[in-house]
């Protein structure tokens, strides 16, 4: 459209337009004193665009900003890497300075071509609407790993692109993604003055929700919001950034601990199936790769105005019970689980579960240690011949279950057993 009135020329004028002035006002603020004082006050940028128009690829490689001079827009991913590119240089500078930073939150997913939901993977710290989700279960996946914030708005969605009752919010609930429900437009699509509330009550009536369900998804929103730190304390509880029942404040949050901790263990045994299964699938591709792991105290704050450029990560997941920094591979599998422990099941393929009973003891949560030790303790899959569990959310667990369970009452000893009792139990007679 700039281009169109001419205005500008390329698109590098246009990204210039929106950070020079930022630059500028981090490096001296008393250039842009309103400006200064203003940014204090903002916690993230959005995009905001129809994601439904289709967008035509006029280059076989993408030219650099100063050389995209025509008059078709660039596509989504364009835009979005552009912009993290720069939020993440001028986090860097601000945090150096003790100023806030910022955060990416662009709309994403709402319609549109599935790379769109892939560069909010890499860029965001998360994203509003994701309805494309649901066609892409792979990326659904990361999500549920990473626990990439979905800021959802099915009212909005019911009057633009998804009616109500197809909307994915449920689903994505039930399978433990971290969604919240929001406004969008609420002047155009709500009718109280309490545009949230509506969204919460209409949610709780079409999908009977209850009291607990709605309590997590105001604990999700307060998580994935730009709030300050000390707020989301006096609203969560003093540790509210600490995975599972432990940073759970029933007082607060009205959670009962049971509901954190089954989302927490889950997602787990999740990531402690992908440790242990993922290794020799990916032996050649990962050799020249080393372990990125933090600690829980080391994890970037939830607050983006604490001073942590949490936009310089890969991905700046706020809210991840696993761990901030952990890098992926092209499958999607944790780089520190296959680079550790590569050799040790090399070495052990005739025994994979001895390998994966040492895995425990290299893992910074002490919650967590219990629950690798006993999936690794009761897990005899043969990994060579493809008798892997089901990858669905929480289904790990259920299916080890279910798997003991029948091989248990199909041993010969209980066989053997069972007929010794029947046969005097014969004899008695």
């Amino acid at each position: 459209m700039y281009k169109k009135i001419g205005e500008m020329k390329n698109f590098e004028q246009l990204i210039y337009n929106i950070f020079q002035p930022l630059f500028e006002a981090t490096q001296d603020p008393s250039s842009h004193p309103k400006l200064h004082i203003f940014l204090q006050r903002v916690i993230g940028f959005d995009t905001v665009d129809d994601e439904s128009k289709a967008e035509r690829r006029h280059y076989r490689k993408f030219p650099r900003a100063r050389d995209w001079n025509t008059d078709e827009n660039p596509p989504y991913t364009y835009y979005i890497y552009y912009l993290f590119a720069n939020i993440a240089s001028l986090n860097v500078w601000r945090k150096q300075r003790g100023f806030n930073v910022f955060v990416l939150r662009p709309h994403c997913g709402e319609a549109g071509d599935p790379d769109h939901i892939a560069a909010a993977v890499l860029c965001c710290h998360s994203i509003s609407h994701g309805l494309v989700l649901r066609k892409i279960p792979l990326l659904q996946y990361i999500f549920y790993l990473e626990q990439i914030g979905i800021a959802m708005s099915p009212l909005s969605n019911n009057a633009l692109f998804l009616s109500y009752d197809r909307n994915p919010f449920k689903s994505y609930f039930k399978i433990g993604l971290n969604v919240s429900l929001s406004t969008d437009d609420p002047l155009q699509f709500h009718y109280t003055k309490e545009p949230l509330v509506e969204e919460y009550a209409v949610a709780a009536q079409i999908h009977k929700l209850s009291a607990v369900d709605m309590c997590e998804l105001a604990r999700n929103s307060v998580k994935q919001s730009g709030f300050e730190h000390a707020l989301k304390q006096k609203w969560l509880g003093l540790d509210y950034r600490t995975p599972g029942a432990k940073g759970n404040d029933p007082r607060k949050s009205n959670i009962p601990n049971v509901r954190e901790g089954y989302r927490h263990e889950t997602l787990y045994g999740e990531d402690a199936m992908l440790k242990m299964f993922g290794a020799p699938k990916a032996r050649l591709s990962v050799s020249n790769l080393e372990p990125q792991r933090t600690t829980q105290t080391e994890q970037n704050p939830v607050s983006p105005t604490e001073g942590v450029a949490m936009s310089v990560m890969t991905h700046p997941s706020a809210t991840n019970p696993l761990t901030a920094s952990q890098s992926f591979s092209a499958a999607g599998l944790p780089q520190a689980a296959l680079s550790q422990h590569r050799q040790q099941i090399a070495a052990h393929d005739d025994q994979p579960q001895t390998a994966a009973a040492e895995m425990h003891h290299n893992e910074d949560d002490s919650h967590s240690n219990d629950l690798y030790s006993t999936i690794a303790r009761t897990t005899s899959f043969d990994v060579r011949n493809g008798n892997l569990p089901r990858l669905t959310p929480g289904m790990i667990m259920h299916s080890e279950r279910a798997r003991r369970r029948s091989s248990v009452f199909n041993s010969p000893e209980l066989v053997a057993r069972v007929r010794s009792i029947e046969e005097e139990d014969d004899k008695r007679v």
